[in-house]
């Protein structure tokens, strides 16, 4: 089976998965009883990547992406009903959400600003979002010519991590104009993750907002209630390391465990500060308060988290290197050896 027939046969399928998705949704008032329905139902619809050929990694990655957020989307509409926020859903309102992308509840944004200014603002966000793709393929363009992992291995990793970073903010960037321009308000995706002064901070408010506020919603509240934050915040980040390493591992075809063993580290750390500022504020009350005022304390703890995201990050970047090696991409090595430059250095 050829791309193109794998690509069909996937879409077909992901459709005739969307459609039970409306009629479970629309006839089932109780969360629990939506949930349980459709689970068998996401089970299959996170299997779809199978069906592309595993030559083709990229596409298998990325395709998981709209198959993720349809889950997300259905637990999201199922609870508003369980609620009594959504007393109908219209099939034009159950595909206009899942249609939205990773962004939360959207609504018209002439409810808070005028059209002119809405439009600049999403022409804004979208040359952002554009130069900071261009900046990154520059940077890949550059360490692909001067072969930066012979530089040593941590320069490696840190490169690597850069451009995760201005992907994904030139993502939410052009992805936030274009639903401005849309006539969308959208939920921001990152919040300037390399500001973040601890890990809870970095995973609880900047790094992807809607997926780690449904995560925070239907998975550690709950188990937070019963057993305790500690107990909440692990669960959490296991559930999210499987996730990944699920996707990552049908991606590459391999099973590694790179993406649960980064994950872990990030939930023991997270559970380890929760820890640690509960000790001082309990005992240490004065200077627990005196620091969390302190404008000095973000200029010593944001290189810290950063420092602790490179080191964790080369454990993640181990699978992705599978997929993708952003250091030796074979067209651009084949473009430069060709072009005017002098050879590789």
């Amino acid at each position: 089976m050829n791309l193109a027939q794998s690509l069909s046969v996937f879409f077909s399928l992901y459709f005739l998965a969307f459609l039970p998705g409306y009629f479970v949704l629309a006839h089932t008032k109780k969360f629990k009883s939506a949930f349980l329905t459709l689970l068998p139902l996401h089970l299959l619809i996170l299997a779809l990547p199978f069906l592309i050929s595993p030559e083709h990694k990229l596409i298998r990655f990325f395709l998981f992406i709209p198959l993720f957020n349809l889950v997300i989307q259905n637990l999201n509409q199922a609870d508003c009903i369980a609620q009594g926020r959504i007393s109908t859903l219209s099939f034009r309102d159950y595909f206009s959400n899942i249609a939205s992308g990773f962004g939360g509840e959207n609504h018209d944004a002439s409810e808070k600003t005028d059209r002119d200014k809405r439009v600049k603002t999403g022409l804004r966000y979208l040359h952002f979002g554009l130069v900071k793709f261009l900046f990154t393929f520059v940077l890949i363009l550059a360490n692909t010519y001067f072969r930066t992992p012979e530089w040593g291995y941590w320069v490696s990793v840190a490169s690597k991590v850069i451009y995760f970073y201005i992907i994904a903010v030139g993502l939410t960037d052009f992805y936030y104009g274009f639903c401005l321009l849309a006539g969308q308000k959208i939920t921001p995706i990152y919040r300037e993750p390399i500001l973040a002064t601890s890990p809870w901070d970095f995973w609880s408010n900047r790094v992807n907002l809607y997926v780690g506020q449904s995560l925070f919603k239907y998975l550690f509240l709950p188990l937070a209630n019963r057993m305790g934050a500690v107990a909440g915040v692990l669960a959490t980040f296991l559930f999210s390391g499987l996730i990944h390493e699920y996707q990552f591992d049908v991606s590459s075809n391999k099973i590694t465990g790179y993406l649960l063993l980064f994950f872990a580290l990030q939930g023991l750390a997270v559970a380890a500060e929760l820890v640690i500022k509960r000790i001082l504020r309990r005992r240490f009350t004065k200077f627990y308060k005196q620091a969390s005022r302190s404008p000095v304390l973000p200029f010593i703890l944001v290189p810290v988290q950063i420092t602790f995201m490179i080191l964790t990050g080369s454990i993640a970047l181990k699978s992705f290197d599978l997929i993708i090696d952003l250091h030796n991409i074979e067209p651009l090595r084949e473009w430069l050896s060709s072009s005017f430059l002098p050879p590789f250095p």
